[in-house]
């Protein structure tokens, strides 16, 4: 048998008796106990293995000054890794420091999770204290490397019937 939502009104009027007082209080509790979920707070993020968390707006927000600090600080002016990073938490802090809401914020971030960012932040901070340490974007001394022209590649490579 099926269930059908019912307004608390609807669902009083069909208690009886002195049912009716125990229906009321367990009614009130279980809607104080949802009342947080109604101010905004969701239940779940719907991903496996990453749970909501009501504090995620500041934690970003946290986690992108640390990136952006990390990225000044060591990482040298002018690399590209360094630019795109700082673009994307710029960018993202702007829209997190306009936007309180998190249902605000996620929509207008690009309908993804605040948990999410805050989980890939992290990662990008251990990812450019690696990057640090790895330099990539110094060359050997000495390392050569072979320039191919716009197009010279399809001339280098066999002809689809020598292929075969």
């Amino acid at each position: 048998r099926g269930y059908k939502a019912t307004t608390g009104r609807e669902w009083f009027g069909r208690v009886q008796g002195a049912d009716r007082g125990d229906a009321m209080l367990r009614f009130v509790l279980l809607s104080r106990a949802l009342r947080p979920l109604s101010r905004g707070y969701k239940a779940t993020t719907g991903l496996v293995g990453l749970d909501a968390d009501p504090q995620a707006h500041a934690k970003l927000v946290e986690e992108l000054r640390g990136l952006l600090n990390d990225a000044k600080d060591k990482l040298p002016e002018g690399v590209a890794y360094r630019n795109d990073v700082e673009a994307m938490a710029m960018a993202r802090l702007e829209v997190l420091e306009r936007e309180t809401d998190p249902e605000e914020a996620e929509s207008k971030l690009g309908e993804v999770q605040l948990e999410e960012l805050l989980e890939e932040t992290v990662e990008e901070r251990q990812l450019l204290a690696q990057m640090a340490e790895w330099k990539p974007w110094e060359v050997p001394e000495g390392h050569q490397v072979e320039i191919i022209e716009e197009g010279e590649w399809l001339r280098s490579q066999p002809k689809e019937e020598e292929q075969h």
